[in-house]
């Protein structure tokens, strides 16, 4: 219980994050990557590449700037391309 208050504590959310920052092409374009390459091994491409996104942002949470939902937007927003040109 202690320690996941701390953790909870510790995780901060980022508030200064733009809509359009330099990485958030990056971060639509590494979705794209990961979902693609995944359909390719027969694999969800969404379920990969969402949670790989979701798993960083958490990360970025604890250990570095801040959760970012505007960064997990774009996240989607590559996956969305990669699903619609995959047709």
């Amino acid at each position: 219980m202690g320690a996941s208050l701390l953790l909870a504590l510790h995780f901060r959310m980022e508030v200064s994050d733009g809509w359009f920052g330099p990485d958030k092409v990056k971060h639509a374009a590494v979705s794209y990557v990961l979902y693609s390459a995944s359909r390719r091994e027969g694999r969800n491409g969404w379920a990969v590449s969402i949670s790989v996104g979701l798993g960083k942002e958490i990360y970025d949470g604890f250990f570095r700037r801040g959760f970012s939902y505007r960064d997990l937007v774009w996240d989607l927003l590559g996956v969305g391309l990669a699903s619609l040109l995959s047709r």
